[in-house]
């Protein structure tokens, strides 16, 4: 079980938030909540902006190791917003969408965030059993 502390994106409490990495039945290894979580919960920091000051490589998004490990779902439980931390920087935060009991696999529709890679026309044929 991995437990992370978070500074919480909405009031900027520390909240303990726990989640583990497991086998998924949706596609390879998912996210998987170690502990209940109720809607609107935030639940982790799963990207960040860099900009061409930032880094030599220019703009773009960087994940955040294991935070941004979820799969997608067209029945999510979770979402993913694009968020300003108090210094004006980018960044993504995770946040529940409905109750979420421990064990459950935590969800993000990525059609619903264009900055997330998109399900391909094949990918849909090979999860067929997704929805």
């Amino acid at each position: 079980m991995k437990i992370k502390t978070f500074l919480n994106a909405q009031d900027m409490t520390v909240t303990k938030m726990s989640f583990h990495i497991n086998k998924s039945p949706i596609h390879g290894n998912g996210l998987f909540a170690s502990q209940g979580f109720e809607e609107r919960d935030f639940i982790t920091k799963t990207h960040f902006f860099i900009n061409s000051y930032q880094a030599k490589i220019g703009n773009g998004w960087v994940n955040i190791k294991p935070d941004c490990m979820y799969n997608h779902s067209e029945k999510p439980n979770c979402i993913s917003k694009t968020e300003r931390t108090p210094d004006g920087q980018l960044q993504k935060n995770l946040y529940a969408t409905t109750t979420i009991a421990e064990g459950q696999e935590l969800l993000v529709d990525f059609r619903k965030d264009k900055d997330l890679e998109q399900p391909e026309e094949d990918w849909r044929k090979q999860h067929t059993h997704i929805k």
